[in-house]
């Protein structure tokens, strides 16, 4: 494998890394209008149902007004077909005189159910347009999500290749040295000198800090950007495909484990780390770790899901960083940083 096909190899990479994190912004942007709209369609339901009821009692209290008027002799269809409620026989035109009176005195009332009635019609056309609003951006996101999981997949399977072909030429360089080495020590014997042991000390791997998910990830910096019920995202959402896996981002104890899919974030973890600084984990397929473990950065801690309020849209981590363990800062910088 020569140095050219090592740089084609890479770029592959980082071009498909580049297409799912340009369909991770778009899908981020996406989300944060589904979330408006779906706060602004109920509250329009909200409007429309209250409209209703508004319409409903108008409408009752002039049917009552017009039984009492039929009780007492006047032309019942005349004030049923005023008030937009059809026809009715009545028993005869007693009272006009009268019944023009009890009408000019409903004539507020009147107004308020034609003006309920037209209120009600536009809040309808507005709703029915906010659900085809809503159903549009629903299909936009559908299509980013798919696009993303597709680019995650091509990233996966060139970083596959390339782990591989890395993996192929670092043992042709290890066999290459041991039969150096093995001619070395053929020559070295062959001058009859002294063979003292040599002794090879291998380092161990640095400590620090790794990428969360270990696997093929796209990401965007979504730090204060909207989400439904008025809220602003206090993290950082790590597009990958479901199942892969998750891992303590540095050595610490996991001071919480949670394997209910409930509240918004759903299957959870949270991780302190031995400096004090906490990070939380949301969204999980399944933790593989619980309650009081110590781990180790690197060590397996659960698999990337979409659990909680995510189990509409594709698998990710919600990742968020609590230095010294207060307050969620934007975890972008660190992320990006690992990962």
């Amino acid at each position: 494998m020569t140095d050219a096909d090592i740089t084609q190899a890479r770029d592959r990479l980082v071009a498909a890394k580049t297409r799912a994190n340009e369909a991770t912004a778009r899908y981020q942007e996406l989300s944060g209008r589904l979330g408006e709209t779906r706060d602004q369609v109920r509250k329009t339901e909200a409007e429309v149902k209250a409209l209703q009821e508004q319409v409903a009692q108008l409408t009752s209290m002039l049917e009552a007004r017009a039984v009492a008027a039929y009780k007492k002799g006047f032309d019942l269809g005349s004030l049923r077909r005023l008030i937009g409620l059809g026809t009715l026989e009545s028993d005869g035109n007693r009272g006009n005189v009268y019944m023009d009176a009890v009408l000019r005195s409903d004539d507020r009332h009147l107004r308020q159910v034609s003006t309920a009635r037209d209120d009600l019609e536009v809040k309808r056309a507005q709703l029915a347009e906010e659900a085809e609003v809503l159903r549009r951006t629903t299909e936009a996101a559908a299509t980013e999500k798919k696009r993303i999981e597709a680019a995650l997949a091509a990233a996966e399977a060139e970083e596959k290749k390339l782990v591989e072909q890395k993996q192929a030429e670092d043992r042709a360089r290890a066999e290459a040295a041991a039969r150096a080495l093995e001619e070395a020590k053929a020559e070295e014997r062959s001058r009859t000198a002294s063979s003292g042991g040599t002794r090879q000390l291998i380092s161990p791997p640095p400590g620090g800090m790794v990428c969360p998910v270990q696997g093929a990830v796209s990401f965007t910096d979504t730090w204060g950007a909207s989400r439904s019920g008025g809220r602003s995202h206090k993290g950082v959402d790590m597009m990958a495909r479901s199942g892969t896996p998750l891992v303590a981002i540095a050595n610490g104890t996991i001071i919480r484990s949670s394997s209910s899919d409930s509240g918004l974030g759903g299957i959870t973890l949270w991780l302190r780390d031995d400096s004090g600084n906490t990070y939380f984990y949301a969204h999980n397929r399944s933790n593989a770790v619980g309650s009081g473990a110590r781990v180790s950065a690197g060590q397996l801690v659960g698999y990337v899901g979409n659990t909680g309020n995510a189990r509409h849209t594709a698998a990710h981590l919600h990742f968020e960083y609590h230095p010294g363990g207060g307050g969620a800062v934007n975890p972008y910088p660190l992320a990006r940083s690992l990962c």
